[in-house]
Parts: C-alpha cells; sequence; structure tokens
C-alpha cells in the first residue's frame, strides 16, 4: 500500500477483544495485536486502539449484552465509529482533503486529493 501510494496516510486497527463464551480464544487478540504492532511500527503506520476502547465497551451492558459474541449494539457501534473517525481526522489534519479509503483487514489507506 505504501509503495503504490507513498502519500497516503495508513491507519492500523487493532484487533477488539474476543469474550470468553465466544467461537475464538480470548487470548487470540492480544497475539494478533503484537505481532502486527511490531510491523506496523517498522513501517512507520500510525495505530489506532480499537481493542482498549473495546474492554471499556464491554463492561457496559448498554455497549455490548452478554451473549453477543464479538458483537455490540448498535451504541457499542456507534463507539467505535466515533473513535475510528476521530483517527482519520487526527490523520488527516491540518490539511483538508477530499479523501479515498481503503481497508483490507485492520488496515486503512487514506488518500489525499486536494
Amino acid at each position: 500500500m505504501q509503495a503504490h501510494s507513498p502519500d497516503a496516510a495508513l491507519i492500523w486497527a487493532t484487533t477488539t477483544v474476543v469474550p470468553p463464551d465466544g467461537n475464538r480464544l480470548p487470548t487470540d487478540p492480544p497475539i494478533y495485536n503484537a505481532a502486527a504492532a511490531t510491523v506496523m511500527a517498522d513501517y512507520g503506520i500510525v495505530t489506532d486502539d480499537l481493542y482498549t476502547l473495546s474492554v471499556e465497551l464491554r463492561q457496559d451492558p448498554a455497549m455490548y449484552p452478554p451473549g453477543y459474541d464479538v458483537h455490540y449494539t448498535a451504541l457499542g457501534y456507534q463507539n467505535l465509529a466515533d473513535h475510528v473517525s476521530e483517527s482519520i481526522r487526527t490523520a488527516l489534519s491540518p490539511e483538508p482533503a477530499t479523501v479515498s479509503l481503503l481497508c483490507l483487514g485492520g488496515l486503512a489507506l487514506l488518500r489525499r486529493r486536494k
């Protein structure tokens, strides 16, 4: 992505929490996040820490009721979206721009067009 769009802002989002009663192991996201964080740091890619936010959201039944596996309520998803939007705004500031957004897994490429 960097080779194709060297002026683009790249943002990597961490994997969110997996509950103990889910279909995946709760220990997996920290392992995946740590491995990916090493690669992202090597390339200077900004991190959007959704994992830490998801830990907080899971404490509030209005955001994440029991039995939802890895899914959130509409309010929980809105909180995640607000966090992602802020990460994008921060990556693009101070210049206003028209943006193209491409997401692959947890990696987003933001291409500015003036």
